[in-house]
């Protein structure tokens, strides 16, 4: 398949030795991935602001709050890895496939 040559983009050429010069970003592309990186931003915001307060209304010591912050970290750490190195190694139900029925099937009813 060929690309006519109104959509071909204009090759970057430079001496030889040199890197060759970046494609100049729109800004509309520029402004999507700023806006996302934005919300990302926002949740974590409201995630800090918000945790320690509610940890403490449900009746544990302020002192303890560190170690419920410390507590996802570790589960990542531990489980992410553990679960890429399982579904790595799956076979005829695909890479992902399991995990995903497994965590519908323990979260359905907990909603």
């Amino acid at each position: 398949m060929t690309i006519p040559e109104s959509e071909r983009q204009p090759a970057s050429y430079s001496a030889p030795g040199q890197s060759p010069r970046p494609r100049r970003v729109k800004l509309r592309t520029l402004l999507r991935v700023a806006s996302v990186a934005c919300g990302i931003q926002f949740g974590w915001a409201l995630q800090l602001s918000l945790l320690t307060p509610y940890v403490q209304e449900l009746g544990i010591p302020h002192a303890w709050s560190s170690i419920i912050w410390l507590c996802g970290l570790l589960s990542g750490l531990l489980i992410q890895p553990l679960a890429g190195h399982v579904s790595d190694s799956a076979s005829c139900f695909g890479r992902r496939r399991p995990f995903h029925r497994c965590r519908r099937s323990y979260c359905w009813p907990l909603s």
